[in-house]
């Protein structure tokens, strides 16, 4: 269950209408520098700096991010797919695409909600999905037409479908268990002669 603060909790209690802008925030390398750097995208109208968990993250508007799909939520450890729509005209989408290496760079999907009577944001926006990008398709616009960008994220859940490192090499199996070959020729391309029952044959 989530706990919400005691005004986005009122907010809601109220039943007098909702507001609320997606808000997503990616650290990804850098393909110049290899540092690692924040983006910030939002559906507001303007960039904004905000402080989420006590640190100052700046959000990047102007239409930037077109929308997000709903978000499911629910209990287990499926992995979850979320769609995310950019535009890749604005300059920092184009940076987030081309000048990032955002592959499985970690991503917080934030929603922010706004005061009806002056569209600001009322509290400080809720953590609705953590985890990473696992595709980007761009759609080239035809003469006329309009591009976008479509990100894809994976929940947090997907760390837990990892292989362990400790299982595939040859050293680690050997040193678990001296007689285990298993990954005798893991690190090796092309073929190996090894015995197959009692003929001599080619991998």
């Amino acid at each position: 269950m989530r706990i919400l603060d005691p005004t986005s909790s009122a907010y809601l209690a109220a039943r007098s209408g909702v507001a609320s802008r997606h808000m997503i925030h990616v650290l990804a390398r850098n393909r110049e520098t290899g540092a690692t750097e924040a983006l910030g995208l939002w559906q507001g109208d303007d960039h904004l700096t905000i402080a989420i968990n006590g640190t100052n993250r700046t959000y990047f508007g102007a239409g930037g991010l077109i929308g997000v799909e709903p978000i499911r939520a629910g209990i287990g450890l499926e992995v979850r797919m979320l769609q995310a729509t950019l535009s890749p005209l604005t300059p920092e989408v184009s940076l987030l695409l081309r000048g990032y290496d955002a592959r499985l760079a970690p991503v917080e999907v934030h929603r922010g909600l706004l005061s009806l009577e002056t569209g600001q944001l009322i509290a400080e926006p809720i953590r609705v999905f953590r985890g990473w990008v696992d595709e980007v398709k761009l759609r080239t616009a035809e003469v006329g037409g309009t591009g976008e960008a479509t990100v894809t994220l994976a929940s947090a859940a997907r760390g837990l479908t990892r292989a362990l490192t400790l299982t595939r090499s040859d050293a680690e199996m050997r040193r678990r268990n001296a007689g285990d070959r298993f990954r005798d020729y893991a690190d090796i391309a092309g073929e190996v002669g090894v015995w197959w029952g009692e003929k001599r044959e080619r991998a």
